[in-house]
């Protein structure tokens, strides 16, 4: 079958899917980080609304997994899916550790690198694999596929800034600048890490 996911392919995902929810459970949520993604407009909602972050990631990423099927790929929507279901529930599980909460450091600026890292490794081994976590990183692929010439990180970027912006209004200027140079850093990371990737499996192929 020309859509089935080949053992390597589920591997990714579930890994990459992992990363990204331990991530954002870990110090994202605890740090009220907002660079971007259903997770920073999550983030932004819970200040707002009776409900924690994990909860409106749940319902987020529902309404775009939806979204990916109509307005994509059937392979990639079907990658997508299975990322996006896999993220949505592992927050909502990790979330109910009761270590998840006390996982961050400290210092605010170290939370800050780990989390903009591992989001932008977990995103990466998703998109290696013509997959996503779901969320705006659907409306990241979307734009790539328009522009090709486009990076993953820079797409990244445009989809997330308006989420980001939030931040300096809800949280104030330490949280806020805190996500602009988290955003920026993952767009970096994603394209460094993609890169990296795309190399190694070149020379792979090579041998």
């Amino acid at each position: 079958m020309k859509h089935k996911l080949p053992i390597r392919d589920y591997a990714l995902i579930v890994l990459g899917s992992l990363i990204y929810a331990a991530a954002l459970c870990f110090y994202v949520y605890p740090r009220s980080f907002t660079f971007g993604g259903t997770s920073g407009l999550s983030v932004l909602l819970a200040k707002l609304l009776p409900l924690p972050a994990s909860a409106f990631t749940v319902i987020l990423n529902t309404v775009l997994m939806v979204l990916a099927l109509v307005l994509l790929g059937r392979q990639f929507a079907i990658r997508t899916l299975v990322g996006s279901v896999l993220t949505t529930y592992s927050i909502a599980w990790i979330d109910l550790l009761p270590f998840a909460q006390r996982m961050h450091t400290p210092w605010m600026w170290a939370d800050l690198v780990l989390a903009v890292f591992w989001i932008a490794l977990g995103t990466s081994l998703l998109f290696s694999v013509n997959a996503s976590s779901g969320g705006t990183d659907i409306i990241a692929v979307m734009i790539t596929s328009k522009k090709p010439g486009v990076p993953a990180g820079r797409a990244l970027f445009i989809s997330d800034i308006l989420i980001v912006a939030g931040a300096f209004l809800l949280f104030g200027a330490e949280t806020g600048i805190c996500s602009v140079v988290g955003l920026i850093l993952k767009a970096l990371f994603v394209d460094a890490l993609t890169a990296l990737g795309r190399r190694l499996r070149s020379k792979k192929k090579e041998h």
